[in-house]
């Protein structure tokens, strides 16, 4: 919802949520690993330093935080309280400080530590969470932010730091194809779009790249489409949603590519569709 103003200074904020130490360092600020993988035993207590820089010329102040997180069903990210989830490590984290103040050009180090539990009853299962560095950013009064520009803004950063950790053993990678289907995009039968639903049936973290290969049966000739990266919890499934030209016309066969590392096999799955 958007509130109508006139005639009135108005200060915004807007926070920037990055999860890479390149789009932070746009913005004066940098935080690396951008994924911490732990691996354990029960009872273990696990150590990994995170690298906060300050690339600006003033002094930068973060608060720090943890979420629990997960994909929807196309991919996106959904944050939760801490602990929430079944596949939460956020309760086995400590962090040895709540708060880190960076001079200007200066790197510190957050240790962040994991303590992995010993109960019996802990179902071994890659887990997951979310490390938040949060900049605290001092507010003013609008006229001073502002200046007569009509508007003022303050950018707040925020980093993401996923944190996994993988049970001792585990180590099988195994994506699949589960579904390849044509769409109709909103309704509208005239926008062309297909979509393969993948599922990590593995036992750790995935990456993959899905490529695409569109060609017209008739003529031959071969659409240039990107690749996507992609990044899978076991067990989960995602849908993944292909946006095609909507000029295009004949019988084209559309090949879907997952290439998950190597010492693993590509998975293959072909489409073919037909636009008039």
């Amino acid at each position: 919802m958007y509130n109508k103003v006139s005639l009135f200074h108005v200060a915004l904020s807007f926070m920037l949520t990055t999860f890479g130490s390149m789009e932070g360092m746009a913005q004066g600020a940098a935080v690396s690993p951008s994924r911490i993988f732990f691996s354990g035993n029960p009872g273990q207590t696990l150590h990994q330093l995170v690298e906060v820089s300050n690339t600006s010329t003033k002094p930068l102040l973060f608060n720090i935080s943890i979420k629990d997180w997960e994909r929807d069903s196309v991919g996106n990210k959904v944050y939760h309280e801490p602990g929430t989830l079944s596949a939460s490590n956020a309760n086995w984290l400590e962090v040895n400080s709540q708060t880190i103040e960076i001079p200007p050009g200066a790197t510190k180090s957050v240790d962040i530590m994991m303590h992995v539990p010993s109960g019996e009853n802990t179902k071994p299962q890659v887990t997951n969470s979310m490390v938040f560095f949060t900049q605290v950013v001092e507010q003013r009064p609008v006229t001073e932010v502002t200046q007569g520009s009509g508007v003022g803004i303050n950018i707040q950063l925020e980093f993401g730091v996923h944190v996994y950790h993988t049970p001792t053993g585990f180590s099988r990678k195994e994506l699949d194809f589960v579904e390849f289907n044509e769409l109709t995009v909103n309704g509208d039968e005239n926008k062309r779009a297909v979509a393969v639903k993948i599922k990590n049936t593995g036992e750790v973290v995935t990456d993959a790249y899905l490529r695409f290969e569109m060609t017209n049966k008739a003529t031959g000739e071969e659409l240039k489409i990107d690749p996507l990266s992609i990044s899978m919890m076991p067990f989960d499934e995602q849908l993944v949603q292909l946006s095609l030209p909507a000029d295009i016309k004949g019988k084209f066969l559309i090949v879907a590519i997952l290439d998950y590392g190597a010492g693993t096999n590509l998975k293959i799955a072909e489409k073919e569709v037909v636009y008039e």
